[in-house]
């Protein structure tokens, strides 16, 4: 699992989960959730399994609104399926850094910039100090 450091934060009815420079809404079930109520604005760790980080066209256009820009550090064919080693963020700003499983077919290289869609009806939120799951 991928477990990113960020923040959760509310913008108007929308909650958002918040990492580097990368703003991503949260679902309405996920979002309405009690458990979230005292988090809102704190630090929290996200976390998010590589086999929910997609880098095809179908998913992109379904999950408009949980893309995000990524940098491809390296790929690893792993026979029907691809590891992508990615980083989200400014290199300056300490960037963040994933791992997706995507399809064997995927056309991601080394040294790409791309766009991959982030299932966020699979997103975990994890305290950060007691490293209590609040939300799965």
């Amino acid at each position: 699992m991928n477990f990113i450091n960020g923040k959760l934060l509310k913008k108007g009815d929308d909650l958002y989960a918040q990492f580097g420079v990368t703003d991503i809404k949260l679902p309405a079930d996920k979002a309405n959730n009690p458990a979230l109520k005292e988090y809102i604005g704190q630090d929290v760790i996200f976390g998010i399994r590589p086999e929910a980080i997609h880098d095809e066209p179908m998913y992109l256009s379904t999950m408009a609104d949980s893309t995000m820009e990524v940098d491809v550090d390296v790929t690893e064919l792993m026979g029907a399926e691809i590891y992508l080693y990615l980083t989200v963020g400014d290199p300056e700003d300490e960037p963040t850094s994933l791992i997706a499983r995507v399809s064997s077919r995927s056309q991601s290289r080394a040294g790409d910039k791309i766009k991959v869609a982030v299932d966020m009806s699979r997103l975990h939120i994890f305290d950060k100090d007691t490293e209590r799951c609040i939300l799965h």
